[in-house]
C-alpha cells in the first residue's frame, strides 16, 4: 500500500477494478471518470487518476478496465454516432444547433450538452435524433441537479466550428449568419429552450418572457433578428449590475407574438414541453376598436363615471367598468393612429383655452402672489409657476410682495407703529404686507430700536399677546 494516501497496490487495485468494470460496464476512459469515479462508486483507496499514481506499472486503459485495447492499436468504436449529422440542414438539426449555442460546449474534440434532470428526456431525444448510443451522466457527488452527455467526434466539432461555434463561447459568441430562413424558427426555439425563460407576473397578472446571455453582441443581434421576423415586436436589452450578463425581456403581448412565431409548425419536431405548456397559457392578443370608434364610445363612459384624469381612468379600468374593446393605455395603442393627448381623449379643455395667460402675467407683475392667482382661477399653483417660467418671468421668493413702493424706506413717524405691532404679536410678513415693504426693511427698523427678534412659532405669538393684554388691564 502507498503510505501517503493509503492507496492499494497496483495488483490489488487492478483486481478490484476488473470486477467493478464487468459489474458497471466500464468500457472507456469516459465511463471511468463519469460513471465510476465521478458518481461515487469508486472506493477511496483507489486513485481517480491511476495513470499518475501507477505510472511504472501502467499499460493503458484497455489493460486497466480489461477491454483488451492496447495503445497504438486500431480500436473498435464502442459508442456510435452519425458524424455527418450537422452537414445537412433539417428542422431538428437547427433545433439541436440552437440548443447547443445556449447550453453546450466543445472541449478536446468532444460535443457536449447539459440540461436539468427534470428535462432529461430532451437529451435522450437529441441522442436518438443523432443516431447515438452515448450515455447520460449526472454530476457525481455534487449537489447540482443536472445531467449531460459528451460525444467524441472530430467531424461534429469541426462542423459546429464552421457554423459559428467555438470553445469557451459564453462571453464572446456571435449570432450565426449561415442559418437558412426556413430553419431560423427551429434554431430560435432551440435557443429559447436552452437559455430562455417564461414566468407569470402575480402583480400584473400576465406572462412575461426573458432571454439571458453573457455576450452583448449575441443578444443584440438576436433581438434585431426577432424584430425583423416578428411584426410589431419591441422588447428591451438590459445589463445586470456588476456581472457580465445581459437580459432580453418581453412584455405580455410580445410573449404572445413570440409564441406564435416559435410554435407555428411544431408537430413532430423537437421541443421542451415544460416551456411549451406555459406558452400555451399566454392566450391571444386583444383586438381593440379603431381610434374614432373608441373615442366616441369613451365619451359616454366618461360622462357616466365622471372621469376627469388619467389616474381615475386607470382605476376604472382595473375595476372593469370600461369596455374590453377599449385599451387601458390608449396613448400607446393609438400612438400613430390619431392620438393627440389626454385632454382630447377625456374631452377636457386646456388651461390656455379657458384663461388668458396675459391677464395672469399682469397680475403677477403688479404684485399679486402666485398662490392668490391659483386660488382665483381654481388651478394648481405648480401650473401657474410653469406658465410664468415659459414666458421668461422671474419668480419671486415667498414673502416678497413686489409693488411700486417695494423699494421705499419706512419713515420716522412709522417706526413706533411698526414696533407696537410687532410687540403685540403680529408677524414680520403681515407687517411687511401692510406697509408694502420687504421683510428685510422691517428687520432693520427693529434692530435700530434694539428690539429682540423672536424665533418663528405659535408660543411666542400667544405669550406676547397675553403680556400686552395684561399691560392694558393694569393701565
Amino acid at each position: 500500500m502507498n503510505r501517503k494516501h493509503n492507496w492499494l497496490s497496483f495488483e490489488e487495485a487492478h483486481r478490484k477494478v476488473l470486477g467493478d468494470a464487468k459489474k458497471y460496464k466500464l468500457n472507456s476512459q469516459v465511463d471511468w471518470y463519469r460513471g465510476y469515479s465521478g458518481s461515487g462508486l469508486k472506493p477511496q483507496n483507489i486513485p481517480s487518476d491511476p495513470r499518475k499514481i501507477y505510472n511504472k506499472e501502467w499499460k493503458g486503459w484497455g489493460h486497466w478496465l480489461g477491454t483488451g485495447n492496447k495503445p497504438g492499436w486500431n480500436k473498435k468504436r464502442i459508442y456510435r454516432v452519425n458524424d455527418n449529422y450537422f452537414k445537412k440542414w433539417s428542422h431538428n438539426m437547427a433545433y439541436i444547433l440552437g440548443f447547443w449555442f445556449a447550453d453546450g460546449w466543445i472541449v478536446d474534440r468532444r460535443f457536449c450538452l447539459i440540461q436539468n434532470k427534470g428535462d432529461e428526456y430532451i437529451l435522450k431525444e437529441i441522442l436518438k435524433e443523432m443516431e447515438s448510443n452515448y450515455k447520460l451522466y449526472g454530476n457525481g457527488n455534487r449537489n447540482y441537479n443536472c445531467c449531460s452527455f459528451q460525444i467524441s467526434s472530430k467531424e461534429i466539432v469541426s462542423d459546429i466550428v464552421k457554423l459559428g461555434g467555438m470553445p469557451k463561447k459564453s462571453l464572446i459568441i456571435k449570432f450565426p449568419t449561415k442559418i437558412p430562413k426556413q430553419y431560423l424558427l427551429d434554431f430560435i426555439r432551440g435557443l429559447w429552450d436552452g437559455d430562455g425563460c417564461i414566468s407569470y407576473n402575480k402583480q400584473k397578472k400576465y406572462y412575461v418572457s426573458n432571454f439571458v446571455s453573457g455576450s452583448e453582441d449575441f443578444i443584440c443581434s438576436f433581438h434585431n433578428i426577432l424584430k425583423e421576423n416578428i411584426l410589431s415586436l419591441s422588447g428591451s436589452v438590459s445589463k445586470v449590475k456588476e456581472k457580465n450578463t445581459y437580459i432580453l425581456s418581453f412584455s405580455k403581448n410580445d410573449t404572445i407574438r413570440l409564441k406564435e412565431f416559435m410554435y407555428a409548425d411544431c408537430k413532430n419536431v423537437l421541443k421542451l414541453f415544460r416551456k411549451y405548456n406555459i406558452f400555451k397559457k399566454t392566450g391571444k392578443i386583444k383586438t381593440f376598436l379603431s381610434f374614432k370608434k373608441a373615442k366616441f364610445k369613451t365619451r359616454k363612459v366618461i360622462k357616466e363615471l365622471k372621469i376627469g384624469s388619467k389616474r381615475k381612468w386607470e382605476k376604472c379600468y382595473k375595476l372593469k367598468k370600461i369596455p374590453k374593446d377599449i385599451p387601458c393605455c390608449p396613448d400607446i395603442v393609438y400612438k400613430d393612429r390619431g392620438w393627440i393627448d389626454w385632454y382630447d381623449w377625456l374631452g377636457k379643455q386646456r388651461f390656455e383655452e379657458k384663461y388668458n395667460n396675459e391677464e395672469i402675467i399682469k397680475k403677477y407683475v403688479s404684485g399679486k402672489s402666485s398662490i392668490e392667482i391659483a386660488r382665483d382661477y381654481s388651478i394648481s399653483h405648480s401650473y401657474v409657476i410653469k406658465m410664468l417660467k415659459k414666458n421668461h418671468i422671474n419668480i419671486r421668493k415667498p414673502g416678497e410682495y413686489k409693488t411700486k413702493n417695494y423699494y421705499r424706506k419706512i419713515s420716522l413717524n412709522e417706526y413706533d407703529k411698526v414696533v407696537k405691532k410687532y410687540e403685540r404679536g403680529e408677524s414680520l410678513y403681515a407687517i411687511a404686507k401692510e406697509y408694502s415693504v420687504s421683510v428685510d426693511t422691517i428687520l432693520r427698523t427693529l434692530k435700530k430700536k434694539k428690539i429682540k427678534i423672536r424665533p418663528p412659532g405659535r408660543r411666542w405669538f400667544h405669550t406676547v399677546k397675553r403680556k400686552s393684554q395684561l399691560k392694558e388691564k393694569n393701565n
